[in-house]
């Protein structure tokens, strides 16, 4: 839901409203770099290239490219979009040369260095990052489904006690307006 508001992408870059149509955030779709943070180390960073944005029909063309962490102004160990990211790369089997979050936090950046950029294997290129799981087939290698997405938002704001319809583009755009201090809903 973060990502989806710092970035301005359209909701069916994230979960595809129908099976066949190709789009879904991939780890193709991702860059993880670690950088240099003076006297204390590193910290991972990520990029998101935005191939389903409004009016693009190829999805080779690579229209918008926001930097998430740490230009949000939130510092990148406190966001929790990074550490799912993280937790899935992991669980996936993603990230080459990485099989732990040991081997992760064992990571050099080279002297003289600032940053140093993560690859991802091969063969989690094309996979969805955010994926579909059913009660039978356990997690799938399909993206989740818009549908599915909708489902857990409204049973996330029905638990929070927010029982009227709300859309994912509501929120974006009264977290803007309060953001450019102009109110709200």
């Amino acid at each position: 839901m973060a990502v989806f508001c710092w970035t301005g992408a359209r909701i069916g870059a994230f979960f595809p409203t129908r099976k066949d149509d190709g789009k879904g955030l991939r780890y193709r779709d991702v860059e993880l770099v670690l950088r240099r943070i003076p006297d204390s180390g590193w910290k991972v960073m990520y990029r998101l290239d935005q191939r389903w944005v409004k009016n693009n029909r190829d999805p080779e063309n690579i229209v918008y490219t926001p930097s998430l962490s740490p230009l949000v102004g939130i510092p990148t160990d406190k966001t929790l979009s990074l550490k799912y990211l993280l937790a899935l790369a992991l669980a996936d089997n993603a990230i080459y040369g990485i099989e732990s979050a040991d081997d992760l936090w064992q990571l050099q950046i080279p002297l003289g260095d600032t940053e140093l950029p993560l690859r991802w294997n091969d063969s989690a290129l094309a996979l969805p990052i955010l994926r579909n799981a059913t009660m039978d087939k356990g997690v799938t290698e399909e993206p989740l489904p818009k549908s599915a997405f909708d489902r857990i938002l409204k049973s996330v704001l029905n638990l929070s006690g927010y029982y009227r319809p709300v859309t994912v583009y509501a929120i974006r755009r009264y977290l803007a307006k309060k953001v450019n201090g102009k109110g709200g809903l």
